[in-house]
């Protein structure tokens, strides 16, 4: 995370500024009690009405610096926050298709959202808060020895307990947090199960299983919240003890001060306040420290995301004129073997036809060549722009425009229209879609549209034609079977006159 830190150095450096002053200006406080209860031993209204605007000036002035200073924090936090997302996005987008399966895709969605977030209210925040109240316990501390060296000494030995026992519940309190964040993707594990598999259990009668099985889950997170938030306040109690000691000791000790004559009322009354002043850090500390280690624990996964480094291999380029080759490749799915030993050439001045019966490997062919799965043996050598129109396809939240040319600022729109025109879409330019809104022919034909639009060199098209009726199917393959960019082509629906087209025609 350092690197974060110092990307936002002026930002903390602007904390820092306005940290120092706020503390100095709470601390302050017991100077200003200070001189108005002395003010009240000196028979003159006008000075003490003056010093009153004075003291109301001060106080205006300190709830400007209290603003500019708790605003500074949260907004340097959700910076840093920000920044952490940046960096992990930037990371993602780095990563190989295979390592972007769908259980990881929601993996990485939760650290972008509601990890995001707990980093920055328990990390980042924490951080600048905590360091914050050690500037003004320290600014405190110092003014009280000013004010009275030897009631500060009492003042030491009485918070002497309130320092130590964040620190001796330290590791306790950490334990008690790493076992409420396990427990928790524990839960959410077995809560997007019991969701995600509610057909069959209801299909198969099996509800009160799967409602004790849950219970189960949802019962161990509660056992350990309840175990945290225990000691958690017993940790608290003891400061809240510990602090009401130190402050009505300071008021018994120093009452024994003023009847022997060394010290004054109102340097007893700004020594409360300093008490105050220390105290609340002391106070705050548990909270602090229990919440930074849960932080804390965020921060390292974002850290180990960010830094993680896949050993993949580099793609390997192919010459000029050929889209892909495929040596000696090997692919076993739970000890099943698609491929062995198998060796391919697309060469892009050809079109292929690729057929054979359900899960024989055509679509997974295609998958190895654009890295969204690892063969264990061989090498794949992928040409220079080539482009891939898979079975499914996303559809982002915007226009069709928008999504045939993934946004760009700038549009050709004759080969728009082209590319519209060749995939059969009927849905105009200007019209709201998103991956709900649309069917599964609607979405092929826009995949399609998409790789039109792009202007590759070569195509590898993924049963374009499944989610269409036979009429769209021949319509699209014709309009295909005319433009003059290459392709390889996976199709389950064939006849001689398709076949005919092509130049090769592999069967798996």
């Amino acid at each position: 995370m350092k690197q974060f830190f110092v990307h936002r150095k002026i930002e903390i450096i602007k904390v820092t500024f306005f940290s120092i002053i706020l503390a100095a200006a709470i601390v302050g406080n017991s100077i200003i009690l200070r001189i108005v209860v002395n003010a009240t031993k000196v028979d003159n209204v006008q000075k003490y009405l003056f010093l009153s605007f004075d003291v109301f000036i001060f106080f205006l002035v300190e709830a400007l610096v209290y603003y500019h200073q708790q605003s500074s924090i949260k907004i340097l936090s959700l910076q840093l926050g920000y920044d952490v997302r940046e960096q992990l996005a930037v990371r993602i987008s780095k990563l190989p298709p295979y390592l972007l399966e769908e259980k990881k895709s929601e993996k990485y969605l939760t650290l972008l959202t509601t990890q995001n977030d707990l980093l920055i209210d328990s990390y980042f925040y924490k951080i600048f808060w905590g360091g914050y109240l050690l500037i003004q316990f320290i600014f405190a501390v110092l003014v009280s020895f000013a004010v009275n060296f030897l009631l500060s000494i009492f003042v030491v030995l009485l918070i002497v307990p309130q320092l130590i026992i964040p620190f001796i519940g330290k590791i306790k309190l950490e334990n008690n947090k790493n076992l409420v964040l396990q427990n928790n993707e524990n839960y959410m594990k077995e809560g997007q199960e019991f969701l995600e598999g509610e057909k069959i259990w209801k299909n198969f009668a099996q509800e009160k299983r799967f409602i004790a099985k849950f219970h189960d889950s949802n019962y161990r997170l509660l056992e350990n919240q309840i175990h945290e938030k225990r000691f958690s306040y017993k940790i608290i109690t003891l400061n809240d003890l510990f602090s009401n000691l130190l402050y009505f000791g300071i008021w018994v000790i120093g009452g024994y001060f003023i009847i022997i004559a060394h010290l004054t009322m109102g340097e007893l009354v700004a020594f409360t306040q300093l008490v105050v002043a220390i105290s609340f850090p002391m106070y705050s500390a548990t909270s602090i420290i229990t919440d930074f280690l849960g932080g804390r624990k965020v921060a390292q996964k974002f850290k180990n995301e960010i830094e993680f480094s896949e050993n993949a291999e580099e793609i390997k380029k192919a010459s000029q004129d050929i889209a892909a080759y495929l040596t000696d490749i090997t692919v076993k799915f739970s000890n099943k073997t698609l491929f062995e030993h198998f060796s391919f050439k697309f060469e892009k001045s050809k079109r292929y036809l690729i057929i054979g019966e359900s899960g024989h490997g055509k679509t997974t062919l295609f998958k190895l060549i654009f890295d969204e799965i690892k063969n264990e043996k061989g090498s794949v050598e992928i040409g220079t722009n080539i482009g891939y129109v898979p079975q499914q396809s996303y559809v982002f939240q915007g226009t069709l425009e928008q999504n045939i040319t993934l946004f760009a600022s700038e549009i050709d729109f004759e080969k728009l229209s082209q590319a519209i025109k060749i995939s059969e879409l009927t849905i105009k330019r200007d019209v709201q879609v998103g991956n709900n809104t649309l069917s599964g022919g609607e979405k092929q034909r826009l995949s399609l549209a998409r790789a039109l639009y792009a202007d590759y060199d070569y195509l590898f098209i993924d049963e374009l034609t499944s989610s269409l009726d036979q009429n769209s199917r021949q319509k699209i393959e014709e309009n295909l079977l005319n433009i003059k960019v290459n392709f390889a082509y996976i199709s389950h629906h064939y006849n001689q006159k398709l076949s005919s087209k092509f130049d090769e025609i592999i069967e798996l």
